[in-house]
């Protein structure tokens, strides 16, 4: 699960791009912007890109694990998405889901 854009220093709703593709910094010059030297940056597919949210730019995933035991047999991990907006940075749930797998000590009858 990769939440975020893989780096993107200055993401905003628009400079998403309408196909699923991103910038890379493959270099960087002698020339300096500001304090950081200047990169070169090139445009690539970016095929495992499933989704993009341009309602909710920006936001974070909360994660509560439920390792489970060896008698269950079940490791669950409850995802919840959040966005926040306004000057108190209100959080509003996006999306939830729930990860769940057998265990590796799992007793197997």
């Amino acid at each position: 699960m990769i939440i975020g854009n893989g780096g993107n220093y200055a993401t905003t709703q628009d400079s998403l791009f309408d196909e699923p593709k991103g910038r890379v910094v493959v270099a960087l010059t002698d020339e300096t912007e500001g304090r950081h030297r200047k990169p070169v940056m090139v445009t690539e597919d970016a095929p495992w890109r499933a989704v993009q949210d341009r309602t909710h730019t920006h936001g974070f995933a909360a994660f509560r694990v439920d390792p489970g035991d060896a008698r269950t047999g079940r490791t669950r991990m409850h995802v919840t998405y959040y966005t926040f907006d306004g000057p108190y940075g209100d959080l509003t749930p996006v999306d939830q889901f729930v990860l769940d797998r057998p265990r590796g000590d799992a007793r197997h009858h």
